[in-house]
């Protein structure tokens, strides 16, 4: 509990001395369920609206319990370039520094797999508030093999897409702003 307040103090003060100048504006990201593991990969766009170029650490919390392992692999770079950012790692965070130019947009891509124990994985959303702004654009892609038969989605999809091999989730939202965690239920196949 007192990681969590402090993380929380340290995206408000983040908020505080940085975001006049830096929106969160949209994000992009891709999820998958496959043998035990929760694979994320996302794509976070910036804002800065001075006429100067603004540099910012941005807190990014990853879920972690008993049940839903800390990260086994986190990778983040700058989407255009490709550059990797040299990133800050804690059992349940990181914290990337960012550099956006003047009235421009940079966009970050984080990836990252855990490992899951039960049949439960969930994503950190609400940290969205820290920005006292919703977001512009979101999209969520949530994919899993045909041999995860059931899922249950604390966001109700737009769309289902069955495929082959795969079945995905589309869950797109304009002007949003999180008052819950993303839940992905799923239920195992039974092995003999």
């Amino acid at each position: 509990m007192s990681r969590i307040l402090f993380s929380l103090l340290l995206v408000s003060i983040n908020f505080c001395l940085f975001s006049q100048n830096i929106a969160f504006t949209e994000e992009t990201i891709n999820f998958e369920i496959s043998n035990d593991t929760f694979f994320v990969s996302g794509n976070y766009t910036f804002k800065n609206n001075s006429d100067k170029i603004m540099r910012q650490l941005v807190y990014y919390p990853i879920y972690t319990s008993t049940d839903q392992l800390p990260y086994d692999t986190v990778s983040v770079f700058e989407y255009k370039s490709k550059t990797e950012l040299k990133i800050k790692k804690s059992r349940d965070h990181i914290i990337i520094p960012i550099k956006v130019n003047p009235k421009s947009k940079t966009t970050i891509t984080i990836n990252y797999s855990q490992r899951i124990l039960d049949s439960l994985a969930i994503y950190i959303l609400t940290s969205t508030k820290t920005w006292n702004a919703p977001l512009k654009k979101v999209n969520y892609i949530i994919s899993t093999k045909n041999d995860c038969p059931q899922l249950l989605i604390s966001l109700p999809p737009n769309k289902i897409k069955k495929r082959k091999t795969q079945t995905v989730y589309l869950i797109k939202k304009r002007n949003f702003m999180p008052t819950e965690e993303l839940i992905l239920y799923y239920k195992k196949r039974k092995k003999y």
